[in-house]
């Protein structure tokens, strides 16, 4: 294995969403979903980056990179289109249609950062516990 002599790295072989994950300084996402999965979140520690292909289902999404800034702050910039093969566990219908929504209406070099609370104004796409905000 290509990691092995990297103490400071740990690959496992299971879903990350079917177990609590450790606490990460990176999160890299190979397979897309419909959304942004908290689990993922959850384990980001302070500073830590999600890089995360966002794609609605059967059609070209994005890939987002989401750094944790506090407890409850979250950076988030959207940097490329992205097509992946769907995440097993992750799709969901009605975050795919938002998220399709959000990609359709354009915008998505103004997202700064990702939200867990409740949307406003600025809200770019909005998906189920979480949301991608235009502002600060």
């Amino acid at each position: 294995m290509n990691l092995a002599p990297y103490p400071n790295v740990q690959v496992r072989t299971q879903s990350a969403l079917a177990a609590q994950l450790p606490s990460a300084d990176v999160i890299y996402v190979c397979v897309g979903a419909t959304h942004v999965p908290a689990e993922f979140l959850d384990a980001l520690a302070i500073g830590g980056r999600l890089v995360l292909p966002l794609t609605p289902n059967e059609r070209l999404g994005c890939m987002l990179l989401v750094t944790r800034k506090s407890a409850t702050d979250f950076a988030a910039h959207i940097f490329s289109t992205a097509a992946f093969i769907p995440c097993s566990g992750a799709p969901d219908d009605a975050q795919s249609k938002a998220l399709a929504a959000a990609l359709d209406a354009g915008g998505t070099d103004r997202v700064r950062t990702l939200r867990r609370d409740h949307p406003d104004a600025s809200a770019w796409c909005v998906g189920a516990g979480w949301w991608l905000s235009t502002q600060q």
